[in-house]
């Protein structure tokens, strides 16, 4: 299949998305992106835009030269979720229009290259909405690289990071159940195609690396559910346990207390409105990370946010009693 002659325009719309996505965030705006040795990023996009102007025809550029910046946003920790399934999806745009070169010589690397960088995946989270949406791209890039003719040169131990993350992601309760669907049919898409290719696989026993990182992956999924075990369950004061405190109370304590509440009630308390006004936050934009530090996922460790609330750890451990007694 020939290549198609105008995916140097493709290239460089997504460069200009990219890059105006980066702009709105608190990192890269018009006075700090100028600064090269802090934006290494943006400094590899301005130089693929020199790249992209010298030439007509991106068959001409080597593929690793026009997706290591898109892999670079995507292994970052720097960059919200927003900006990188924004990177993500360029990463799928390029691999569903066929802009790689099969017989290029350096194909084998170059889809090194993109597994690496997707499953070791890290971005700031925002809110578990836009999360998911960044692990979905996450799902949707692996499934498009293993079924494209690109993913026939992958090597085992590359399909095995691409089938962990899948299942990582597949398996983590706390997720939304359409993304966790979603990684489910992407791992049994995967598996139907390697029975397909396995006429093309070569009988190698001697390597037992893979059966290492399989073991591996399964201690710390049952280290996590151990710890998920041990978290203190945080349980409200029932309405009976009020009264029979409200019942144990002296005379004389309620005599106190009613005096007090008289002299409180003299004093005039602020509208709703006023306190609604006064509490209420500004939204986070998409591009800016809801605190300055910031809860970093990573496809390699955490991919979800630590509940940081009573209401939210009480939530939690409902999910994951919905999810045991399933």
């Amino acid at each position: 299949m020939s290549l198609p002659g105008n995916g140097i325009f493709v290239v460089r719309g997504e460069m200009s998305t990219l890059i105006t996505a980066m702009r709105r965030g608190s990192r890269w705006n018009s006075a700090a992106y100028l600064d090269d040795e802090k934006d290494g990023i943006m400094k590899l996009f301005m130089e693929l835009r020199e790249v992209l102007n010298r030439v007509e025809d991106l068959r001409l550029i080597e593929p690793n030269i026009y997706l290591s910046p898109f892999l670079e946003v995507i292994r970052t920790d720097e960059t919200t979720g927003a900006v990188t399934s924004l990177a993500l999806a360029s990463i799928n745009k390029f691999l569903s229009y066929g802009l790689l070169d099969p017989t290029s010589p350096s194909l084998a690397a170059t889809v090194e290259n993109i597994v690496d960088a997707v499953t070791h995946a890290r971005f700031m989270g925002t809110d578990q909405s836009s999360d998911g949406v960044t692990l979905f791209r996450v799902v949707e890039v692996l499934h498009t690289l293993m079924r494209s003719p690109e993913g026939s040169v992958l090597t085992n131990e590359a399909v095995c990071e691409v089938m962990l993350s899948c299942f990582k992601i597949c398996f983590e309760p706390r997720l939304n159940e359409l993304l966790r669907r979603s990684a489910e049919q992407a791992l049994k898409d995967m598996v139907i195609l390697l029975f397909m290719r396995l006429p093309q696989f070569s009988a190698d026993r001697s390597d037992s690396s893979l059966i290492k990182k399989f073991q591996m992956m399964a201690a710390s999924m049952e280290q996590s559910k151990k710890q998920r075990k041990k978290q203190p369950k945080i349980q409200p004061t029932s309405n009976i346990q009020r009264s029979n405190s409200q019942r144990s109370i002296d005379p004389d304590k309620k005599q106190q207390s009613n005096l007090n509440t008289e002299t409180v009630s003299d004093v005039s308390l602020p509208s709703p409105q006023l306190l609604s006004v006064a509490t209420a936050k500004t939204l986070p934009l998409a591009t800016t990370p809801a605190t300055p530090a910031g809860n970093i996922l990573d496809m390699q460790g955490k991919i979800t946010q630590t509940p940081t609330t009573a209401l939210e750890i009480a939530d939690n451990d409902v999910c994951n009693g919905k999810d045991k007694s399933t």
